[in-house]
């Protein structure tokens, strides 16, 4: 399996573990205007996908001794 698919999948298994862990175990959260979406959806994206596709080959190009 790819490295990406691997992790993605990891992210996906980690997610719905904490998701099951806030639900049985936090206070429901308030409503979610639109904004507050939108601050979610970029976390999700620019935070977690961008920063771990470029992660990879960052580390790939890097010799072991650093």
């Amino acid at each position: 399996m790819p490295l990406l698919g691997s992790l993605a999948w990891q992210l996906l298994l980690g997610g719905a573990l904490d998701l099951l862990g806030a639900v049985l175990l936090e206070r429901p959260l308030p409503a979610l205007r639109p904004p507050d979406l939108a601050g979610y959806g970029y976390l999700g994206v620019v935070g977690t996908v961008v920063a771990y596709a470029l992660w990879f080959p960052g580390l790939r190009r890097l010799p072991a001794a650093v």
